[in-house]
């Protein structure tokens, strides 16, 4: 999430978590003084927190999403706003938007997939500039590994 001051997008706030015994434990800081615990079992996504008043109050306020972010294989995912029921549940995460940059040689290909408008963009980057495509929606789970992404991708090139 974003947010917008005087015109200039911030960048979303960090928040300190940590993944231990199968529980994602997230710090929500509220004030300087005061923060709440947030346990979600990884499991069967149940969801405890310190202090459930404060919690409703917090998720009106803020919206939590999950980043994850592989700086090896340089890919990305985003969530939705993650979304939690009465009965002490996170309910099931949509993704929002995925991407992966993948090198080869000179070439430089970044793709980009946003889910809520079931389409992918290509950018490529190489000596004799930028091209930019919009292709149909390419989730990474589709593809076994890079070299059959990085196969795709050139086809696309040469196609288009």
């Amino acid at each position: 999430m974003r947010y917008v001051e005087n015109g200039v997008f911030l960048p979303p706030q960090q928040l300190e978590q940590i993944i231990k015994n199968n529980l994602l434990i997230v710090t929500l800081r509220i004030k300087y003084s005061f923060t709440l615990k947030l346990q979600i079992c990884i499991d069967n996504n149940k969801f405890e927190v310190s202090d459930m008043e404060k919690f409703i109050t917090y998720l009106g306020i803020q919206n939590l999403i999950l980043i994850s972010e592989c700086k090896k294989c340089k890919s990305f995912i985003i969530s939705n706003e993650l979304q939690f029921d009465h009965r002490g549940f996170v309910k099931p995460v949509i993704l929002k938007r995925e991407g992966i940059c993948l090198i080869d040689g000179d070439k430089n290909y970044d793709l980009m997939t946003e889910f809520s408008k079931n389409k992918t963009g290509l950018r490529l980057f190489d000596d004799k500039g930028i091209m930019e495509m919009d292709l149909p929606l390419l989730p990474l789970y589709k593809f076994k590994s890079r070299d059959k992404l990085l196969r795709k991708l050139k086809m696309c090139v040469v196609f288009s």
